[in-house]
């Protein structure tokens, strides 16, 4: 009998086992009465945090497959439930409800931190001050990075909304 080649058989395990996380994931979500954070803080995590991670592409999270996307709160989009938390061993970011418990109290710390969305305090000062790095919309990342690849990813439709695709 033949064998499958081993790439084969590791994608079919690494498909099963981001299935099983997303199962996981729903159910504790589900089991606390379906929270969603708000949608300042998705955006917070989504610009913020996830963006910027190197394990982040295409919306989604290269660790555990998940979906991450701004401005929404759905199901679908493991930011916008609060029950969900960072999978990486170090978590960038953490749930109120449900955070992990074998981490260390500052890595529990910096990712409780990292999870809200938190207003600027205003300081007594006459000049103003400069955020270190803008806000970036999810169109602006893309467009940024199809630049960087040399493609404009946007076509115009006749209501004039620009949308993702090649020109009609």
């Amino acid at each position: 009998m033949d064998t499958m080649p081993t790439g084969l058989v590791d994608k079919i395990v690494d498909t099963v086992k981001k299935g099983a996380a997303f199962i996981t994931t729903e159910a504790l979500w589900i089991l606390h009465g379906m929270p969603f954070r708000e949608v300042m803080d998705v955006n917070h995590l989504y610009y913020q945090v996830c963006s910027r991670c190197d394990y982040f592409e295409n919306d989604g999270c290269k660790i555990c497959g998940c979906r991450l996307v701004p401005n929404e709160r759905s199901p679908l989009n493991k930011l916008s439930m609060a029950t969900t938390n960072c999978p990486l061993p170090e978590p960038k970011w953490v749930s109120d409800i449900t955070p992990p418990d074998d981490i260390s109290p500052e890595v529990a710390a910096t990712a409780i931190k990292n999870s809200k969305a938190r207003l600027v305090e205003t300081i007594e000062s006459e000049e103003p001050v400069e955020p270190s790095q803008p806000l970036m919309t999810a169109a602006e990342i893309k467009k940024k990075q199809a630049v960087a690849d040399g493609v404009n990813p946007f076509r115009r439709t006749r209501s004039g909304q620009y949308v993702q695709g090649e020109n009609e």
